[in-house]
């Protein structure tokens, strides 16, 4: 049993909660808010079960983060996932936090990470549909260079479509996904012209 603080706490987002491993800081653990009725709801079994899925497929990817399966805490169930942080220790910023705070990055450097890291997700068809300015943390390498990190990675297992032909069929799977990166790119300003 983990025991975490609330100044473990690191971040809330729309279903989970995400705190600092207080007995190992190089993870994080993502704990449900609610408990689903049905396993296959669970955002953390979505997400392992999609992390799983990757990692048969292509291996490791520097894009998104290592999981290391479910740990019991005072607060529930949580999934164990990799800490993101930039090369000086610091918390990575969520893109959105990084758009706030501009002033402080080279915009331009980051658009065109987010460009690459789109172009590899579109082509190696992998379903990351929810693409929104907060589940992408940048990391700052120590040459000064910006890596985009996916960090809510649910895709095909939490596919909101009626009927989800694109978790099944790959051109479905790769128009929605450009379609995504498309949007994303557009809310930061980047024309995506390699996509």
């Amino acid at each position: 049993m983990i025991l975490m603080q609330t100044q473990d706490l690191i971040a809330t987002g729309g279903t989970r909660e995400c705190y600092r491993h207080p007995g190992d800081p190089s993870k994080v653990i993502k704990i449900s808010r609610k408990k689903p009725f049905f396993k296959r709801k669970d955002p953390n079994w979505q997400e392992w079960r999609h992390y799983q899925y990757l990692m048969e497929k292509f291996g490791p990817l520097d894009f998104i983060g290592s999981y290391y399966g479910f740990v019991e805490t005072c607060r529930g169930r949580g999934l164990m996932s990799d800490y993101i942080y930039d090369h000086d220790g610091q918390r990575s910023r969520t893109l959105e936090k990084v758009l706030l705070h501009g002033n402080l990055y080279d915009l331009a450097a980051v658009r065109r990470a987010l460009n690459i890291f789109c172009r590899r997700i579109i082509e190696k068809n992998i379903q990351l549909f929810d693409l929104n300015l907060t589940n992408i943390l940048i990391k700052i390498n120590s040459d000064g260079s910006y890596r985009p990190v996916a960090a809510d990675i649910k895709g095909r297992y939490a596919n909101l479509e009626f009927i989800p032909v694109s978790t099944y069929i790959p051109s479905f799977s790769r128009r929605k996904i450009t379609r995504r990166c498309r949007r994303l790119l557009a809310r930061v300003g980047q024309e995506p012209v390699a996509l």
